[in-house]
């Protein structure tokens, strides 16, 4: 059973090491911004949603002020939390700022308990550094 363990555990470090993380270097015209900012105000949930998620992805800090608006007040929980994400793939002070704020103010529990994952993961990881 140990060895098994063991085995499991160098197998384990052995994927998480050789793996890579992948950078998505795509630039974005100002037309495609706008394209976003206009999902991000949408009333469509859906593509609010993908808005959301877009921005994030290909860390679009023109709408970094959108995204804080949605995580402060947007009806749909899932939605607020997708924000937070995006918030957090950005990687920029402000963004750090409005989730650490968030972790502890924010009106819902579940968004809070994000936030508050969110943040405590970017601590761990630029303390290593």
């Amino acid at each position: 059973m140990k060895r098994s363990v063991i085995i499991a555990v160098v197998i384990l470090l052995a994927v998480s090491a050789t793996a890579q993380q992948y950078e998505i270097n795509i630039k974005l015209n100002n037309n495609d911004i706008e394209n976003l900012r206009t999902a991000l105000l949408s009333d469509n949930e859906g593509l609010r949603k993908s808005g959301v998620y877009f921005s994030g992805l290909y860390k679009v800090e023109e709408l970094a002020g959108e995204l804080i608006k949605i995580l402060d007040s947007d009806n749909k929980e899932n939605i607020r939390i997708a924000a937070a994400y995006s918030l957090y793939q950005m990687n920029i002070d402000e963004s750090i700022n409005v989730i650490r704020k968030a972790s502890t103010e924010n009106t819902n529990s579940r968004v809070r308990r994000i936030c508050n994952a969110l943040y405590s993961h970017f601590v761990s990881v630029h303390t290593l550094l």
